[in-house]
């Protein structure tokens, strides 16, 4: 091939006839971008196909050695914490076995108790109780941490109040039931007959009392005692019940209980002891009340709650709240504060205000505020 002179291909390019581009600018511009861009693709793609394939290769390498160097270890492993695992799931469904077997006589026994005996009123077993109070049955009784069960002296004359204190406020029901292993003589005191035998349920302020027809010799009498056992209790009628007939038959009457019965609060003493007992007179005012609890009772043999060294300066009510004055050089005990709170209560206080005492306590009673009443009275403790 003959190499021309650089002269030679300028007059050559001369000679050539004219060639006119009839495109812009812009037009050739754009045709030469996408003509580079292909290349541009194509040598980015040439760069990472070998980083790839380099990356897979390692991936593959060190997959087949993990193969064949740690698999059958893991398999051996495997092989020996499968019977360590099987024979621990052995040891725990045995234990849970041995554990259900233990608690099932016990449990049968409770179920048992509680589908089979029938609400009996003041018997039934303390955990099966427990476990009563829980359910709805109970949320429409009052809530009590005492209960008052009348006693007798030697006579018959005289009743005699004895509160059984609960630790803790419970239904009603359940503090009536867990008297059945409590009530028992006290002294020369014996508990009315009829209360060991009788059964008791609860709605509201209403309770349904079974007993055994003719138990109550002196309708009066015996109203008298279920007024001083459910009075304090939040109880407003009671249902009497034959236990000798089916329930549906054995309705003997209902009572609506004298919650205005008003009364003053007197001392009975024995050789070892002294109660507070009710006085039930047509008092006018819970100030004459307060007033003859300075007097005693010849014919029943009761003594003055308070001698006449101590002094009631002056009585007030308020609705249904009270406010007591008192003054005297010596001290006021428990069984005062108890007797007036008492008396007041049988007038439909709710609460007294006891005024005049130094000390911040008398007994249980916090005396710098106003006492909310019933309060128990006669205590005798679970």
């Amino acid at each position: 091939m003959t190499k021309r002179t650089e002269q030679e291909i300028e007059k050559y390019l001369q000679e050539m006839p004219l060639v006119e581009d009839t495109r812009s600018k812009e037009e050739v511009y754009r045709r030469v971008q996408e003509a580079n861009e292909p290349q541009k693709k194509s040598s980015s793609l040439n760069k990472l196909l070998p980083v790839g394939a380099i990356v897979l290769a390692i991936g593959l390498l060190f997959f087949m050695i993990n193969q064949t160097n740690f698999g059958p270890s893991e398999q051996q492993e495997s092989s020996f914490s499968s019977p360590s695992t099987e024979q621990a799931d052995r040891t725990d469904d045995a234990a849970e076995s041995e554990a259900l077997e233990e608690a099932s006589p016990e449990s049968g026994s409770q179920d048992t108790q509680t589908k089979d005996e029938p609400s009996r009123g003041i018997t039934g077993d303390e955990d099966a109780l427990d476990e009563r109070s829980e359910s709805s049955s109970f949320i429409n009784q009052p809530q009590r941490d005492f209960l008052v069960v009348p006693y007798k002296e030697p006579t018959g004359d005289i009743l005699v109040p004895i509160s059984y204190v609960s630790e803790q406020i419970k239904p009603l029901q359940v503090l009536v039931n867990e008297l059945q292993g409590q009530v028992k003589p006290i002294g020369p005191l014996a508990p009315v007959e009829w209360i060991r035998e009788a059964s008791f349920s609860f709605d509201g302020d209403v309770a349904v009392v079974s007993i055994q027809d003719g138990k109550q010799q002196n309708t009066d009498r015996f109203l008298q005692e279920l007024e001083l056992m459910l009075i304090p209790a939040g109880i407003e009628t009671v249902q009497l019940q034959n236990r000798s007939v089916p329930p549906d038959e054995g309705v003997l009457e209902q009572y609506i209980l004298q919650s205005e019965r008003t009364s003053s609060y007197k001392r009975y003493e024995t050789d070892s002891n002294s109660y507070l007992v009710p006085v039930y007179n047509d008092y006018e005012s819970l100030e004459e009340a307060l007033f003859d609890m300075k007097q005693g009772e010849r014919k029943d043999g009761l003594e003055p709650t308070f001698p006449e060294t101590y002094s009631i300066e002056s009585v007030s009510v308020d609705k249904d709240e009270a406010t007591i004055t008192l003054s005297s050089e010596d001290e006021w005990t428990e069984e005062m504060i108890t007797a007036m709170l008492a008396t007041a209560h049988s007038f439909g206080m709710s609460g007294v205000q006891i005024d005049g005492i130094e000390e911040h306590d008398v007994g249980k009673y916090d005396v710098t505020k106003p006492i909310s009443l019933p309060v128990s009275i006669n205590d005798q403790t679970e």
